[in-house]
């Protein structure tokens, strides 16, 4: 049996050090706003890559659930998807905070492709209830989104961030359109 190293305990951060985080993120997202959506998303791409390459325990913990999970597959093929990986998810975080400045009703189908909707949208329309479970594949967070540009009643469970203030961002960026976020603590 193989011995597993104890979690170190997190430091739990500062009021100041979470206001200096929310303060970054909205620089980035001045930033972001700059620039043209290709442009961000081939940056996330190159930050994804760096997450990789320097996110040694991050890195580790990628590699070893890959390899768990498809114990088939050559240790190339672990390093892409795994480097992918970590290149999806900074792409997922800008697009959640680039979508609302540019996602409308009059131009969705720009940025969005859903498949098999339309039983969905019915359903939906004549108010009957539902429960929708997605993975986390692409930009799964558009959903919650467009459903709410719609003028859906959609309800989203998610984890809160650990900085209240980058927290209450984000909540406020999913929730713009009119999906409501329920905390996944207490829920």
């Amino acid at each position: 049996m193989a011995f597993k190293e104890r979690k170190r305990k997190k430091r739990k951060l500062t009021r100041i050090e979470h206001l200096l985080h929310y303060l970054a993120l909205r620089v980035v997202v001045v930033l972001l706003h700059t620039r043209t959506v290709e442009e961000n998303l081939e940056l996330a791409s190159f930050l994804g890559r760096c997450l990789w390459r320097y996110y040694e325990r991050g890195r580790t913990r990628a590699t070893d659930n890959l390899r768990a999970s498809y114990p088939d597959k050559s240790d190339d093929w672990i390093e892409r998807v795994g480097m992918r990986s970590f290149e999806q998810i900074v792409m997922l975080t800008v697009d959640i905070l680039y979508t609302p400045r540019i996602v409308r009703r009059s131009n969705w189908k720009d940025y969005a492709d859903f498949k098999n909707i339309e039983r969905v949208k019915w359903m939906l329309a004549e108010k009957r209830g539902m429960i929708m479970a997605t993975a986390h594949y692409g930009n799964f967070e558009i959903i919650g989104y467009m459903l709410g540009l719609f003028g859906f009643d959609i309800y989203s469970v998610a984890r809160p961030l650990d900085n209240p203030y980058v927290n209450s961002y984000l909540y406020g960026v999913r929730e713009r359109m009119g999906q409501r976020i329920i905390d996944k603590k207490g829920a």
